[in-house]
């Protein structure tokens, strides 16, 4: 091997790179211990008060507990990660010697099925990616070496390229926990730096390749549930993320031609949570719809008659026929004012005959009976 050959080469450019291993006293390490027994003793609080819930039968707060409980959990791994990062940091480290940093680029060619060194960047191909039945394909992990410069060398030196990209539907996202290049390690963040600041080249790459091929559904860019689009909840055709509409009313994600709105209240929700008054031609949604009474079709809230429970030709029929059967009474009333008149006009003759025959009718009843002259 001679000083012309790429590997030793690069060897010896990251000897000097790492000759002076950087670490200073940082003082923000105790404002990061400060932030990490802040969130400790917020989470005792936290299950104190879940405690007092589950007690008490409060299931709307144990649910909202328990909700700032994971927050707080996940906050917590975050301040003691970063401190965790901020300590080594300060911790003198020794330079690593120029066989130890060959030998680990040769341990790259052992680990991987393609390494190249050209310009300054390490390169390295994976293995075919498949997570949870959804292929990914090969990707390029690769490393500038000059950016292995500074306290803050981490994760995002590395730039992650998907040879052959098997995005997500309607997305530019290569894997769940790569954006635009560059990667999401999480857990992994910490001894991945650690690696690169000791000249471990070797455990950062294969570090990578480990995330690659691993899946955090919590910290995806894309779910792989939703990788290869989401099926509409009501036409079942396949749409993206970008392209989904989510239904307050019935929980479901839906198809732009699957969604619309209430013409009654303007709020949107899916098609199945929608019903038509083929009167007025309106959209309803379930609060701005009613059921008549009367002839049970769908009637919108604003020509609904609430205190009648009728659509509007309902309820004008009703108004109708009590209208008719008003009319049909006052005519029967009169009809039997007039036979009540007659029965007594007929009474008052029948009297009048029956005192004719017992005696002389005089007065009134004389002149009545007083027969008219030719």
């Amino acid at each position: 091997m001679t000083r012309h050959d790429p590997f030793l080469r690069t060897a010896i450019r990251l000897q000097g790179l790492l000759a002076h291993p950087h670490h200073t006293g940082d003082d923000s390490i105790e404002q990061r211990a400060a932030t990490v027994q802040g969130y400790a003793e917020a989470l005792v609080k936290l299950l104190t008060l879940w405690s007092r819930c589950q007690k008490r039968g409060w299931h709307v707060g144990s649910l909202h507990t328990i909700q700032r409980l994971h927050m707080t959990v996940r906050m917590l791994q975050q301040a003691v990660a970063d401190a965790n990062h901020h300590v080594e940091r300060v911790v003198p480290r020794r330079a690593p010697v120029l066989r130890e940093l060959l030998g680990e680029l040769l341990q790259l060619e052992e680990e991987f099925t393609k390494v190249t060194i050209d310009r300054g960047v390490i390169s390295v191909i994976t293995e075919p990616v498949e997570l949870d039945d959804v292929y990914l394909g090969s990707f390029q992990i690769e490393l500038p070496i000059a950016q292995l410069v500074g306290d803050r060398v981490g994760s995002d030196v590395f730039q992650i390229i998907a040879i052959e990209p098997h995005p997500a539907t309607g997305s530019d996202v290569v894997h769940p926990h790569v954006r635009d290049g560059r990667l999401c390690a999480g857990d992994a963040t910490v001894p991945l730096a650690s690696a690169l600041r000791d000249g471990r080249l070797s455990d950062a790459f294969l570090t990578v390749r480990s995330v690659l091929n691993t899946y955090n559904g919590s910290s995806a860019y894309v779910p792989l549930h939703d990788w290869n689009g989401i099926a509409c909840a009501n036409c079942e055709s396949i749409v993206s993320e970008d392209d989904r509409f989510y239904c307050e009313r019935c929980r479901s994600d839906v198809c732009n031609d699957c969604y619309a709105t209430c013409d009654v209240c303007g709020e949107g929700c899916c098609t199945s949570c929608l019903e038509k008054d083929r009167r007025s031609n309106r959209l309803c949604c379930g609060e701005c719809r009613h059921r008549c009474g009367g002839c049970s079709r769908i009637v919108d809230s604003d020509s609904f008659d609430d205190e009648l429970a009728l659509c509007p030709e309902c309820r004008d029929e009703r108004e109708r026929e009590e209208q008719e059967q008003q009319q049909t009474e006052e005519i029967h009333d009169d009809d039997n004012d007039d036979h009540n008149g007659a029965e007594r006009t007929t009474a008052d003759a029948v009297e009048l005959a029956g005192q004719s025959a017992d005696g002389p009718i005089t007065g009134g009843a004389a002149e009545a009976a007083e027969p008219v002259s030719a």
